[in-house]
């Protein structure tokens, strides 16, 4: 996601949907990557944003597991919670990634 220059930064809309409700998340785009929002100053940029990085799901899924969550009205205010929750096996068992 491009963060720096001007014209092609996403980070404005990004924030901005974010702020109107909507969900973002991130995965990575290998089979067996995991994603650590403070490696580089892109993915530090984007964690302050709001986006929900998904460790090592899969695409397909966090795209899945996202319908569901969205699905339960009742856990409007839990997305994050319920999307990095490990139902099953969907996340790899290893240490979290340190705030």
């Amino acid at each position: 996601v491009p963060t720096e220059e001007a014209r092609l930064n996403w980070l404005p809309k990004i924030r901005s949907a974010i702020s109107c409700g909507m969900t973002i998340c991130a995965v990575a785009q290998t089979l067996y990557g995991r994603l650590n929002p403070n490696v580089y100053s892109g993915g530090r940029k984007l964690k302050k944003t709001g986006v929900i990085f998904l460790e090592d799901m899969l695409p397909e899924a966090a795209l899945v597991k996202l319908g569901w969550v969205l699905g339960h009205r009742k856990w409007k205010d839990k997305i994050r919670e319920k999307m990095l929750e490990n139902v099953c096996g969907e996340i790899s068992r290893c240490s979290r990634i340190l705030e």
